[in-house]
């Protein structure tokens, strides 16, 4: 998280033989993250990204799509992020509320339907290609969830390796 890094650790983890970071963003607006309660700030992110490529780390973003009161504006926010940013790498997946999670757990809290209770559909979920959406939102329909999920992969392309 980059919130939880500083110039010293970075400097100390490549120091010690580390080459690649990796940050759970998920997403690049300060509202989606306020709602799943991530912690940090997406100012504080960038600032680790920029650390961290500064010691000479290669970087690798998480990035979520269908988050609860997520948008079309939130990924377009999100796209912008990642470009502004430039990652070595970024991979992306779909929403999915597991079993004895927050999001499953309080699904009406978070504006969540979930759609499937086959277990089998949840190993997939979030994995590259033809993936289920297990799950809509109170602003995202399951297509919506696709559709956007294939937006920032086109967009994203030259970053995404799943």
């Amino acid at each position: 998280r980059g919130d939880l890094v500083s110039a010293e650790m970075l400097h100390n983890m490549y120091a010690g033989g580390c080459r690649i970071i990796c940050f759970g963003i998920e997403t690049g607006s300060q509202r989606v993250l306020d709602i799943v309660k991530k912690g940090g700030t997406v100012g504080l992110n960038r600032n680790a990204i920029k650390m961290a490529k500064s010691v000479g780390l290669k970087v690798k973003l998480f990035v979520m799509v269908g988050l609860p009161g997520e948008t079309e504006d939130d990924i377009n926010r999100t796209i912008e992020f990642v470009r502004e940013c430039d990652p070595d790498t970024v991979d992306c997946y779909i929403t999915t509320p597991y079993p004895y999670t927050e999001l499953w757990d309080d699904a009406d809290k978070f504006g969540i339907k979930i759609k499937s209770f086959d277990w089998d559909s949840y190993f997939y979920a979030g994995m590259k290609g033809n993936v289920p959406v297990l799950m809509s939102t109170d602003k995202l329909s399951e297509k919506d969830i696709t559709r956007l999920y294939r937006k920032i992969r086109n967009k994203l392309k030259k970053y995404i390796t799943v």
